[in-house]
């Protein structure tokens, strides 16, 4: 990622149910190079561990990011600080694949949030 993606990227942040995420998501209106990039590029991390994105929040992040740019996928740097007990990391040998204990939740307030940040940038 060069100079010029890193300033189209604005910080996010919202607390979930037994889940705090922050982080930076690409602006829904960009310039020069950037929009020109179409490549998914996911970084997320849990409890500072590095893990491939829930496949829900992935899809709710593409989802609402298109409603306002459809001609590329979000940029997303993400760090999910999750309570001990609220998530089992056993689901692959590598410990990339995650699931979240209270994931419906987790989706639903970060459908309600997104919708609102989005809207602001």
């Amino acid at each position: 990622m060069g100079k010029p993606k890193f300033k189209q990227l604005v910080k996010y942040s919202v607390d979930l149910p037994k889940v705090k995420l922050t982080g930076y998501v690409t602006q829904t209106i960009l310039s020069g190079s950037m929009s020109k990039v179409c490549k998914e590029q996911n970084y997320c991390f849990l409890n500072n561990r590095p893990i491939d994105m829930p496949k829900k929040m992935k899809v709710v992040f593409n989802e609402l990011y298109k409603q306002y740019n459809t001609s590329m996928s979000p940029v997303l740097i993400l760090s999910l600080l999750v309570e001990d007990n609220n998530y089992d990391i056993n689901a692959s040998p590598d410990k990339r694949e995650v699931f979240l204990k209270n994931e419906k939740e987790v989706i639903d307030g970060l459908r309600a949030h997104l919708s609102d940040f989005f809207e602001d940038i």
